[in-house]
């Protein structure tokens, strides 16, 4: 998962200068999400542990 990071803020960096407000919340949402996503995978993982 964390590989793919990389190369999504590229995009985001590529296509952020025209972007609609619309859009640009969406994106954030996207990224929240993702966030979410990777704290759960080390909360997970330091409860196997």
């Amino acid at each position: 998962m964390l590989y793919r990071l990389p190369q999504s803020l590229k995009w985001l960096r590529v296509g952020g200068s025209h972007r609609s407000k619309q859009e640009r919340q969406i994106v954030r949402s996207l990224l929240a999400f993702a966030g979410a996503l990777l704290v759960m995978d080390v909360v997970l993982l330091s409860a196997l542990r």
